[in-house]
């Protein structure tokens, strides 16, 4: 955990407030804005002509008396396609915090006619879930029982529906496909690979010009 807290201190170093870069796509004009939201996250928006796109969060904390919750995020951007990473972990993790833990990777595209299309989502997240079922939830109250076969095969078809009661709510409160077993090791591997990257590199880019001719 020391680790994760190293890194986050040097992630926010990283990103500069109120940071502005321009891009050129296809003749279209984008712009990438960094600043701090009304709760000090630090948030990228993705704006198109003028008009926002995308937002992304970068930098998110939620601290209590036992854990530090952290949303770390990053954005890359290589010929017509814009990458979106982020990661979730807890940077003390008592019993009683063990969530959210997780990763995830969005892809989008800009076309010649100027569209940006999500081309691809990936997640897999350990997380909480709002629902009125209480047959849902472990004994804790919070817990869904369909986050341990993520990690140890479904026995019966009332384990199966409760694992796929819980995949069906991430993806689509996140918009995701759910990732399990290989491809969750290939996508946890690229996402901790690329915020590294911008770890080692900061974000000192330079403005793009005639990305995707």
């Amino acid at each position: 955990m020391k680790k994760l807290l190293l890194f986050y201190l040097v992630l926010t170093l990283n990103f500069s407030f109120g940071q502005v870069e321009n891009y050129n796509i296809f003749d279209y004009n984008f712009v990438f804005k960094t600043q701090k939201s009304e709760f000090e996250d630090i948030i990228l928006e993705v704006y198109k002509e003028k008009k926002k796109i995308i937002s992304h969060i970068l930098l998110e904390e939620n601290v209590d008396c036992s854990s530090v919750s952290l949303t770390l995020g990053d954005y890359f951007i290589k010929d017509n396609e814009i990458t979106l990473y982020s990661y979730w972990a807890v940077a003390d993790r008592a019993p009683t915090s063990l969530m959210p833990y997780g990763f995830s990777k969005q892809v989008y595209s800009i076309s010649k006619n100027g569209m940006v299309k999500l081309n691809k989502s990936e997640i897999y997240i350990e997380d909480f879930v709002e629902s009125e079922d209480k047959n849902l939830f472990e004994n804790d109250g919070w817990t869904h029982k369909g986050i341990k076969y993520l990690t140890q095969k479904p026995k019966n078809e009332n384990e199966q529906i409760l694992l796929d009661n819980y995949i069906n709510y991430i993806e689509k409160r996140y918009n995701s496909k759910f990732v399990n077993g290989k491809s969750k090791k290939i996508l946890e591997t690229e996402v901790r690979a690329k915020l590294k990257e911008s770890q080692i590199k900061g974000k000192n880019r330079e403005t793009y010009k005639g990305l995707g001719k």
